[in-house]
């Protein structure tokens, strides 16, 4: 088994104290990769938290983006998926969310890219403003 990971007051420890939705077997397992739930649902694709395997018990928290079914069958949408891949691929910084790799089950497209562990933007901001406190400035240009 890989190292554990901490999941108090983060990201993971939301998602693992969720009810987890069943997924089509293709996806729940392919090759290195185990989905482990649905983290979110957008216009094009849908993301989920999955585990990267590899050798000696080797395993790391991944997240796969996967093109959503009513959009799989369409080339322009695949196209999409797979310029996102080339292009965040090129990016490398700190503030940008490295893809790790791309892949195909069944007919699907996914990409695989880091999991940034911690609260999003729309947390952060449902806390300070529902305490009754803004984003202090330098907070403010940080995450911008």
């Amino acid at each position: 088994m890989g190292a554990r990971v901490s999941v108090r007051g983060s990201m993971l420890g939301r998602f693992y104290r969720s009810p987890m939705l069943p997924y089509a077997p293709q996806m729940a397992r392919h090759g290195r990769y185990t989905i482990l739930g649905k983290l979110a649902d957008g216009g094009m694709a849908e993301i989920f938290l999955a585990t990267q395997h590899g050798a000696e018990g080797f395993e790391k928290h991944v997240v796969l983006k996967r093109i959503l079914t009513q959009f799989s069958a369409d080339p322009q949408f695949r196209n999409m998926l797979l310029d996102e891949a080339h292009i965040s691929m090129s990016l490398q910084h700190s503030n940008v969310v490295q893809v790790l790799d791309l892949g195909v089950a069944g007919s699907r497209y996914f990409l695989v890219m880091e999991l940034v562990d911690g609260w999003d933007l729309e947390r952060i901001l449902q806390r300070s403003y529902g305490g009754g406190h803004g984003l202090p400035p330098p907070r403010s240009r940080s995450t911008s």
